[in-house]
């Protein structure tokens, strides 16, 4: 998946998995809720799974791409 930071003129990639997070981050979802989803739909470790989507969540916020709203 190809995503157009238009301010900037920028084009970021996204892997598949990286796809299916932007893909669930369509709707407001917790942090936890989005790491369940995805620990059922792939085979990977819960501590690694939760540092890989803080990972890309941060990057994504320093884009200004996506915002964190307290709950």
């Amino acid at each position: 998946m190809l995503m157009l930071d238009a301010e900037r003129g920028v084009y970021y990639g996204l892997d598949p998995i990286g796809a299916r997070i932007w893909e669930y981050l369509a709707s407001p979802v917790t942090v936890p809720d989005l790491v369940k989803r995805l620990e059922r739909h792939y085979e990977v470790d819960a501590e690694r799974c939760a540092r890989d989507v803080a990972t890309l969540i941060e990057q994504l916020s320093v884009r200004k791409m996506v915002r964190m709203i307290d709950a």
